[in-house]
């Protein structure tokens, strides 16, 4: 598959010398990159069992969490 970025000036250079100072070239760079990023987005493998309430306690929902929001709010005054 070939994707094709657009890069501003800027990232492009930064993406050049990072490249250079790894000894690679840009494109190897930004791929690794990209690589890297698509792994945050990683589902669990299929078949994998999530653990129920592994996080348990980390969360919390305030009490008025449904209240209504006051009018300042959706004018923008808040």
């Amino acid at each position: 598959m070939t994707v094709n970025l657009s890069l501003n000036p800027e990232q492009e250079q930064r993406l050049r010398e990072a490249a250079l100072a790894r000894g690679v070239e840009a494109e190897a760079l930004a791929s690794e990159i990209l690589g890297q990023a698509l792994d945050q987005f990683d589902t669990p493998p299929r078949g994998k069992k999530l653990i129920l309430g592994l996080h348990e306690g980390q969360g919390w929902i305030s009490d008025d969490f449904d209240a209504p929001l006051p009018d300042s709010f959706w004018q923008g005054k808040e």
